[in-house]
């Protein structure tokens, strides 16, 4: 048992070792998510104005009787609608994604961490470590990756 326990806090030495790194490029991820959601609320905003702009011309066109170019604005007005569209279902799936990488670092990961250092004893260096359970706490976290790349797949 004494070389189990040793194993164990080794290997998990390890393993906690590579997770942090992972959270930290989930952090880096988080974080350029965070922008793009930014650049995209941007673009809501440049859209708008646009649009607004496009609305002006088309009244003023309108009162002056130049049907073609009421036509084309309103072309255009209905090309930006759509683009605009798409730019906030866009920006809805990076949010979704966003709140599932933050969830996944902050609730998965940390709580993971912070029961596997019981789990394995980490203050002790692993001398009342309890293999077993560290295996059900990998478990669990495989489980935990396992729905977060599916969440991923699906949004």
């Amino acid at each position: 048992e004494t070389e189990d326990r040793r194993k164990t806090f080794v290997a998990l030495c390890y393993f906690l070792e590579q997770l942090g790194e992972v959270r930290v490029k989930l952090g880096v991820c988080e974080l350029k998510l965070s922008q793009m959601r930014e650049d995209f609320r941007d673009r809501e905003a440049a859209f708008l104005r646009c649009e607004m702009i496009l609305e002006l011309t088309a009244s003023a066109t309108s009162s002056l009787h130049l049907e073609q170019a009421v036509t084309e604005n309103r072309r255009l007005i209905s090309l930006f609608q759509k683009k605009r569209e798409k730019n906030k279902q866009f920006s809805l799936q990076l949010k979704a994604v966003g709140e599932e990488v933050q969830g996944f670092c902050v609730s998965t990961i940390e709580d993971f961490c912070k029961r596997m250092k019981d789990a394995a004893d980490l203050a002790q260096k692993g001398e009342n470590a309890h293999p077993s359970e560290c295996l059900r706490l990998l478990g669990e976290l495989k489980y935990a990756i396992e729905r977060f790349s599916l969440a991923m797949d699906l949004t």
